[in-house]
């Protein structure tokens, strides 16, 4: 049974490929159990620079929470942006220590992301925004890396 569920998704695979998405190489990510708060999801933007030295750094970072209902956080479709420490914290159910040890992991994840984005590309970046998200489990995911600033505006409390 799960050989014939392998090779129905691998059909399906080669038919999205060859039909919607052309001829480049494409990565497809596995179904991830995001955490669900209030019915929204919510996944966080990192946003990274490079100091003087070249060293990725973490600039600031907030919540995206999505319409409820919705398996999409963007603006664009409603979703609002919110304090990230906090809403993490909210969301897991976590002490304000466990929240900040998260936080580094995300920040320290989402640093050798760009840093092997840098090297595999041949590619030099100067800023990146990095889409993450943690699951029921409190595993964290990465969703993309974006060389684009998506947002200029960002509230004082993003840090």
């Amino acid at each position: 049974m799960s050989l014939g569920l392998n090779n129905l998704l691998r059909n399906i695979i080669i038919n999205v490929s060859s039909n919607k998405i052309g001829r480049k190489q494409h990565i497809i990510q596995q179904k991830l159990d995001l955490n669900f708060y209030n019915n929204q999801v919510i996944d966080y933007r990192l946003y990274l620079a490079k100091d003087q030295t070249g060293k990725w750094l973490c600039t600031g970072w907030v919540a995206k929470n999505g319409v409820p209902g919705s398996i999409v956080s963007n603006h664009s479709n409603g979703g609002t942006v919110q304090p990230a420490f906090y809403t993490l914290q909210e969301s897991l159910g976590l002490t304000s220590e466990t929240t900040e040890d998260l936080k580094q992991q995300f920040f320290t994840v989402a640093c050798r992301a760009a840093e092997c984005l840098e090297k595999q590309s041949g590619k030099l970046f100067g800023d990146l925004g990095v889409d993450m998200a943690v699951d029921k489990n409190k595993h964290i995911w990465i969703i993309e890396l974006s060389h684009r600033f998506v947002d200029d505006t960002l509230p004082p409390w993003y840090k």
